[in-house]
């Protein structure tokens, strides 16, 4: 059983999630699912792979979520900013995505499952101007490093952080300029998921 499969996962992550979390969790897969079969919004089209490779991939990044204030920049279907905001109610997140069909689903998505304290917000990141900087912006499968450090930091509050989920690294993907940014990495383990994950975490220096 799906429900099943997410119990486990969770626990696996050492994530504790109340039991109507986690079936706000797989009512979104149920509506991702149910909207991928006209509008193509996910390569992943069976459930149980959903729980794996949406649900408990985006979930493992939660301890290096910091702060109050977050933004998913090209949030696509709303990987990994739903999950994120299903599990840590008292953030508020802002999903950011230019793709208007995406928007449409982020938008029912969010009043379907009743997530409080989230804002969407349609455009391209390096259009946006945010007038209090996020605490943590997070980004998955959106672009390399130093295009996603350019196109984000703007948008980041003076202590604040990129982390960009990523699958295997590239060693030349990580040389982003280290006298104005620190970087640091972190092996992600996906229950279920045979293959690297990452997290890198990049700040700015001072």
């Amino acid at each position: 059983m799906l429900s099943t499969q997410l119990s486990t996962g969770l626990t696996d992550l050492g994530i504790s999630l109340t039991t109507a979390q986690q079936q706000q969790l797989l009512d979104y897969i149920a509506l991702l699912h149910r909207w991928n079969q006209k509008h193509n919004l996910s390569g992943i089209h069976i459930l149980e792979q959903m729980v794996t490779h949406h649900l408990l991939d985006s979930l493992s990044i939660l301890p290096y979520m910091s702060g109050t204030r977050w933004a998913d920049v090209g949030s696509g279907a709303g990987l990994p900013g739903i999950p994120l905001a299903i599990a840590r109610p008292d953030v508020e997140i802002t999903l950011i995505e230019p793709r208007s069909k995406r928007v449409d689903f982020l938008y029912y998505a969010a009043t379907h499952l009743g997530i409080g304290r989230i804002l969407i917000v349609q455009g391209k990141s390096e259009d946006l101007h945010a007038e209090v900087g996020y605490d943590t912006v997070v980004t998955r499968a959106f672009a390399d490093l130093n295009t996603a450090v350019q196109k984000t930091k703007h948008l980041w509050a003076a202590k604040g952080c990129l982390v960009a989920m990523k699958g295997q690294l590239d060693p030349n993907e990580l040389l982003v300029d280290t006298q104005q940014y620190c970087l640091r990495t972190e092996a992600l383990h996906v229950p279920g998921l045979n293959k690297q994950r990452h997290a890198v975490i990049v700040t700015q220096n001072g």
